[in-house]
């Protein structure tokens, strides 16, 4: 159903407040179905915690300040996806689809470059869209995206990707497994567990799950070795791109219609040959 995965955790989350304590249940069921079904960003989120509109939804206050800030928003967003996303789309199409036999190396990195720029302003346009649609109502959804391609190392990149996933993660499934409270192996396995979860939630198929598994082995890598890493703004430069170089690399999982093309696309970007068959190497063991 549409938007299952934005109003699925927005309701454990309301469930989840509520058990603790941290809000007051909804006696309005009404106003409840009304928070777990907002339209405006029902299908791309952001995702909406209770807690952040409760106030807003007793006490609803609209005046031109808000009109006029939710209709820049909203074309502010609206330009990220017809101008940005949908040429970037259009510009990979054929770099990624159909027959991959005459494909380059840098044919196949270049079609996922312009997919990380198609995805982000894809996403982050309909956040706008998302924001400026709730001022227009009278609520303040929370930021989503800040720069994050602008993030030096994996960790930052998640503190400013889609930070109402990012967030609703660390609160209800990596802090109450243990967070960084249970040890150094158990914490590299919860922030495992924590992005394989997401990516679950955003697609039960194999590529969602490698997709989790690099970012949380990423986030365990970065853990353990950071307080290592000297400082300075060079660092953070070589950081910057290794951290763009890989969220790249990860985004074939999601552009890829299958795991079967994901290898493939792999294939293209490492040889453009048959040299190195990534899909051969995978059906054999699969065969055995």
């Amino acid at each position: 159903p549409i938007g299952i995965s934005f109003y699925t955790f927005q309701t454990i989350s309301y469930t989840v407040d509520v058990y603790r304590g941290e809000v007051k249940a909804q006696r309005s069921f009404m106003k409840f179905m009304m928070f777990v079904s907002l339209y405006h960003q029902l299908v791309a989120g952001p995702i909406v915690r209770y807690q952040h509109i409760a106030h807003e939804m007793d006490n609803l206050v609209v005046d031109t300040s808000d009109i006029s800030a939710g209709i820049t928003r909203f074309c502010q967003g609206l330009f990220k996806k017809v101008f940005f996303a949908n040429i970037a789309g259009e510009l990979a199409r054929p770099y990624l689809e159909g027959s991959f036999d005459a494909l380059t190396v840098g044919g196949s990195w270049f079609g996922i470059i312009l997919f990380s720029l198609q995805i982000y302003f894809d996403f982050s346009g309909y956040s706008d869209i998302a924001i400026g649609l709730a001022l227009l109502l009278g609520y303040r959804l929370k930021e989503n995206f800040e720069n994050p391609y602008g993030a030096s190392n994996v960790t930052e990149f998640w503190r400013k990707w889609h930070i109402s996933l990012s967030t609703w993660l660390r609160d209800y499934v990596y802090i109450p497994m243990g967070g960084n409270r249970k040890g150094t192996f158990n914490t590299y396995l919860f922030l495992l567990i924590t992005m394989l979860v997401g990516g679950f939630w955003h697609g039960a198929s194999w590529q969602f799950v490698c997709w989790g598994a690099a970012h949380g082995l990423a986030l365990a890598l970065h853990k353990a070795v950071h307080k290592y890493l000297p400082d300075g703004q060079w660092m953070d430069f070589i950081g910057g791109i290794f951290t763009f170089s890989f969220v790249t690399f990860c985004w074939i999982f999601f552009r890829a219609s299958n795991f079967d093309t994901a290898l493939l696309i792999l294939n293209q970007m490492a040889t453009a040959t048959s040299e190195l068959d990534f899909r051969g190497f995978w059906f054999s063991r699969n065969e055995l």
